[in-house]
């Protein structure tokens, strides 16, 4: 290849630099990288494949992510709604007189936010009174377990003692 000058040398701002050769049927635009093309003839194919593998990845996880994003907020909005069950029974049964509270072991309620009419909760009250003093205390678990009827499984269990004094 003979050496060009700067005079057939040319700058276009959209394609680079272009070499001008000068032969016998005239002009010939020489692009620097014109080899380097037809020499990696499969590599935008092989580019876009992986590309595209890359990116099926990434929604795939994205994909995974938000769906687990949504179990996990659908479960503690679940647990939430239980345990404002089981507070609004617990400080109905504080508020009852101290001797009639006992009547109230093993009554089952409902929790209408996790299901309106099938009873959930359970109310448990045990004497834990010192042996010489029985009947001056009473533990008070309000307990709500609905595996099978929401899915994550919630188990809720809100637990307090009350003194006859």
């Amino acid at each position: 290849m003979c050496l060009i000058s700067k005079k057939w040398l040319t700058r276009t701002p959209a394609r680079g630099i272009l070499l001008l050769k000068r032969g016998g049927r005239g002009v010939e635009v020489l692009r620097p990288d014109a080899g380097r093309r037809r020499r990696c003839g499969g590599s935008l194919l092989l580019e876009t494949a992986f590309g595209a593998a890359v990116f099926a990845l990434v929604v795939t996880g994205t994909v995974g992510l938000y769906l687990l994003v949504q179990s996990h907020n659908l479960g503690s909005d679940h647990t939430r709604q239980a345990t404002k069950g089981c507070q609004e029974i617990l400080e109905q049964l504080l508020a009852m007189n101290f001797a009639t509270m006992s009547a109230q072991n093993g009554v089952p309620f409902v929790v209408p936010p996790l299901h309106p009419t099938q009873a959930l909760g359970s109310i448990q009250i045990t004497d834990v009174s010192p042996p010489g003093d029985p009947g001056t205390i009473l533990e008070v678990v309000v307990r709500v377990q609905a595996s099978g009827v929401v899915d994550p499984p919630v188990n809720v269990a809100l637990t307090t003692w009350r003194a006859n004094k």
